[in-house]
């Protein structure tokens, strides 16, 4: 909302990173319809994935036709294949950005089970998310949450321990129950991309820096069979025991 303020006051264009976001919903309002455009990725870890590939959301009529433009290598094709022109021709920049037929044909598979892919993983999510709460009696960490978010996409749960001995000591107990305790991203201007190019001594995010140290996620997918599903909630329980 403030965003979308800003953009309006200063006349600015708002694209909103929706990749994990599909299916959720903010006061009733889908994620991806906030801004002029939305980009939504069907990556392989994303809920609905196709291996590869994503999707330009244009919530701005104006920006369809030449977007269109842009995918189709700079061409008018979309048009042609409508039937609104004869032939088509080179008219702007673009590259192509066309879906794979076999991607697609697996994206639409994707999109048809949606409603059951969401709600398995909602199972999930909240089944780990209440062995979690149960088991953190000492606050020893803090569980995702998604403040306003009405549907949650059960996208990703994560633990965000307090310090690094109490991760450590969680990561080898689950470990011995034969759970991994994901760690989530690196920051950008920590990477060894932005050491190449001289950029961390620049950029000092200390918050970001502790953040990513101490976040690790709890593994979930949408067909998860019941034996692994009880063996995380066991692994999950031992962590009442950390101190």
């Amino acid at each position: 909302e403030a965003l979308q303020s800003i953009s309006k006051a200063h006349d600015l264009l708002l694209v909103e990173d929706n990749a994990h976001g599909l299916g959720g919903t903010y006061k009733g309002k889908p994620l991806g319809s906030f801004g002029d455009f939305a980009t939504q990725s069907f990556h392989a870890t994303k809920n609905i994935q196709c291996g590869e590939g994503g999707a330009l959301v244009i919530n701005s009529p104006e920006f369809i036709e030449r977007a269109e433009i842009i995918r189709e290598k700079g061409t008018n094709r979309s048009k042609f294949v409508r039937g609104e022109v004869q032939k088509y021709q080179w008219i702007d920049n673009g590259s192509s950005y066309l879906l794979a037929d076999v991607l697609a044909a697996q994206l639409l598979g994707s999109l048809e089970e949606f409603n059951m892919i969401q709600k398995n993983r909602s199972y999930y999510w909240n089944s780990f998310a209440r062995v979690l709460q149960t088991s953190n009696d000492n606050e020893i960490y803090r569980i995702s949450k998604f403040e306003g978010i009405e549907n949650n996409t059960a996208h990703i749960l994560y633990i965000e321990f307090n310090n690094a001995s109490l991760l450590q000591e969680s990561q080898e107990r689950l470990k011995k129950k034969g759970v991994c305790l994901q760690k989530h991203y690196q920051p950008l201007h920590n990477s060894s991309a932005a050491k190449k190019l001289q950029l961390e001594n620049k950029s000092h995010f200390l918050n970001t820096l502790e953040a990513s140290e101490k976040l690790h996620r709890i593994p979930i997918w949408s067909k998860m069979e019941d034996g692994i599903v009880s063996e995380i909630i066991e692994a999950l329980l031992d962590l009442q025991y950390l101190r």
